[in-house]
C-alpha cells in the first residue's frame, strides 16, 4: 500500500492527509474493521498540525451513520473516555489511496475523522509482552525470557484495573439518555 503524495481530504475547517511516516510499510494504515479501514492522519490548517485517525467508512453507510451512529457519539461527547469525533467528511474530492485490489475515493467511501489515541490496542499489548517480532524471518517469536510469577500477577492486576475502568465507561454510555443527553439509568440510549 503505497499512499499518493499530495493526497488532501479538504475538510469542514481543516484540511487532513496520511501520515506517510506512520505504519510498517510507512504506508499509515492502522487497521481493517468490519465497518472501516483506519489510517493515521495529519489535521493541519492555520498554522496548527496534529494527530488525527482517518476512518474510511463504505459510501452506502453515510445517511445511517449521520442519522444514527453521528447522534449517539455526539451524546457520550460528555465522557472523556470516549474519542472525540473531529469532522465528517461525505465527499472526498479527488483524494484517492490505493487499497489492497482497489482504492480508496469519493465514489466509494466518506470519512470521519477522530482524535488519534497514541498507544497499542489490548491484543498489541498482550503480544508484545510475550513476542517480539523477528525483522529476518518476518515473524512474531515467543520471548526466550521466563517470566516469574510476580510479574503475572502485575499483568493481572493491569487487566483487573482496565476492566473495572471499562464498567465504569460501559455504566456511563448505558444510562446516557436520547432526549437530553444526560445520564438516567431508566431511558437508556445504549444497551450492551
Amino acid at each position: 500500500r503505497k499512499t499518493r503524495m499530495g493526497s488532501v481530504i479538504c475538510g469542514t475547517e481543516f484540511n487532513y492527509r496520511i501520515d506517510t511516516e506512520y505504519g510498517m510499510n510507512n504506508d499509515g494504515f492502522i487497521a481493517e474493521g468490519t465497518e472501516s479501514i483506519v489510517f493515521k492522519g495529519i489535521k493541519y490548517g492555520r498554522d496548527l498540525r496534529y494527530s488525527c485517525a482517518l476512518k474510511f467508512k463504505p459510501k452506502p453507510r453515510l445517511k445511517d451513520f449521520m442519522n444514527r451512529e453521528y447522534k449517539i457519539l455526539e451524546l457520550l461527547q460528555t465522557c472523556r473516555s470516549v474519542v472525540r469525533i473531529l469532522d465528517v467528511i461525505e465527499d472526498l474530492r479527488d483524494f484517492t489511496v490505493p487499497y489492497k485490489e482497489g482504492e480508496i475515493c469519493a465514489k466509494n467511501y466518506f470519512c470521519v475523522v477522530e482524535e488519534y489515541i497514541e498507544g497499542d490496542s489490548l491484543q498489541d499489548f498482550c503480544i508484545k509482552q510475550w513476542f517480539t517480532y523477528n525483522v529476518d524471518t518476518k515473524k512474531w517469536e515467543r520471548n526466550k525470557i521466563k517470566y516469574a510469577y510476580r510479574e503475572i500477577v502485575k499483568f493481572q492486576n493491569q487487566i483487573i484495573q482496565f476492566m473495572i475502568n471499562l464498567c465504569e465507561i460501559m455504566k456511563f454510555v448505558s444510562n446516557i439518555n436520547g432526549e437530553n443527553g444526560k445520564t438516567t439509568p431508566n431511558k437508556p440510549i445504549i444497551l450492551h
